[in-house]
Formats: structure tokens, sequence, C-alpha cells
């Protein structure tokens, strides 16, 4: 009716909301609030080694030290391995093909499978919530520098160019072709998988033989992959250690 009071309009608080949007859709930020006020930053462990080496019992030690999830690659490899995805089918394909060179005396390989592969395994099972939050220690990766680049590292920011360089350029691209390469950007550490400490197990080719012995396998299952993977070592780390 006239005359009716109206309600005013509700003032804004006097308060700035943080997370307004509500729990469910700010859970990224309050945990990662959780851990900053509670110093419960991830640990990431690596345990590198040659095969037989005794490094998954390293591992296996640090992980029940600091309660961590322990990824081992092989074990990773398997598990991938047996899922219907693109990896694990990519695995099965490039599997077929180590079988049958490892049948065939006269073949030249492949022998063992590809840093393309092993890092998308790896990569997938370190992006998971438990490891992204508590950290992990990885067992037996990497085997090669360039597995380790692919996983631990990332492509900087592009390198600085020179001014009068690039003006020179714009002005007469002619005159520019002949001159030094553009700068390559520099590989910097990758946020989340970079590790805070590498334990490296070194140990000679009869140890490590020793240590595969010890296992129930029968030596025919193992062997033929044992050598190619030791010699895959000491060609990458010709000391015993990167």
């Amino acid at each position: 009716a006239d005359g009716a009071v109206q309600p005013a309009p509700p003032k804004p608080p006097a308060f700035r909301w943080w997370s307004q949007e509500g729990l469910v859709a700010n859970i990224a930020r309050v945990s990662s609030e959780f851990r900053l006020w509670r110093q419960l930053e991830p640990v990431r462990f690596c345990v590198m080694g040659p095969p037989g080496s005794g490094a998954l019992s390293v591992g296996r030690a640090l992980a029940d030290r600091y309660n961590l999830p322990h990824m081992v690659l092989e074990d990773l490899v398997e598990e991938v391995r047996a899922k219907e995805t693109p990896t694990g089918q990519a695995l099965r394909d490039k599997f077929t093909e180590i079988e049958a060179a490892f049948a065939n005396p006269k073949s030249t390989g492949p022998w063992l499978l590809p840093a393309s592969l092993t890092v998308k395994v790896v990569e997938e099972a370190l992006a998971t919530k438990p490891c992204e939050y508590r950290g992990w220690v990885l067992t037996g990766f990497p085997q090669t520098l360039e597995e380790a680049t692919e996983l631990f590292t990332e492509e900087g920011p592009p390198a600085a160019v020179d001014p009068a360089e690039a003006e020179a350029k714009a002005k007469d691209p002619k005159a520019a072709k002949g001159k030094k390469d553009e700068p390559v950007a520099e590989r910097v550490p990758r946020a989340g998988f970079r590790p805070d400490a590498i334990a490296i197990v070194a140990a000679s080719e009869e140890s490590c033989l020793a240590g595969m012995q010890a296992h129930d396998k029968p030596e025919e299952q193992w062997m033929p992959s044992f050598k190619k993977k030791f010699e895959r070592w000491q060609k990458e780390f010709p000391e015993g250690f990167p």
C-alpha cells in the first residue's frame, strides 16, 4: 500500500570475502593454505641405481620412514600395461616388439622401453593426489639422462633478445639470415616433479647379478633384460653415477 515502509537494501559486508564461492569451489586454495600454515610441504625422493643394486630396498626404507607413496617403475609399468588406456595399449605394443626382438638372434632391437613411454607412465603416477600433496619416493627411475630431463625439467621463459637485433630483423628480414640462431630457452626445474633429494646406489655388475639371482624368478626370464639394462646404465653413467 502507499506509504508502506520499504526495507532498506542490505549493505555490503564490512570485510573482504575469502573464498566467497564456498568450500567446494575453493578446495584447492583451502588445501594449499592448510599445508602452508602447518608446514606440510610434500617431500620427493628419487632412488637410482642399476638393476639388482638394492635401490628397491633403499626406496622402500625411505617410503616407510617418511610415510610416503612408494613408486617403483617396474610396478607402475605392469599396472598401466594391464589397463585399457592409450598408454596401456602403447606399452603392450612395445613389449610385443621387445619380446620379438629377444626371440630373434639377428634382431637389432628394441630391447628396452623408450623414454617417451616410461616418462608418461611415471608422470601419470606422480600426478595423483597422494603424490601431489604428500610427496613420493620414486625408485628405478630415471635410468637415462633423457628420462631425467623430460620428467624433472621443462622449458623456461624465452631467452632475451637483443632489441637492436630484433629491430634490424624487423626492418630487413633478409639481412638477418645467416646470423646466429635465435636464442634457445633454457630448461628449468619442473614444479611438482623436481626431487628434493636423489640417492644413487652404486654397485658392480657382479653384485647386481647376485642381487637378481636372489629373486625367485627363473634366470631365463630376467637375464636378457638385465644385461641390456646394465649396459645402458654403464653407457649413461660410466663412473657409476651421474
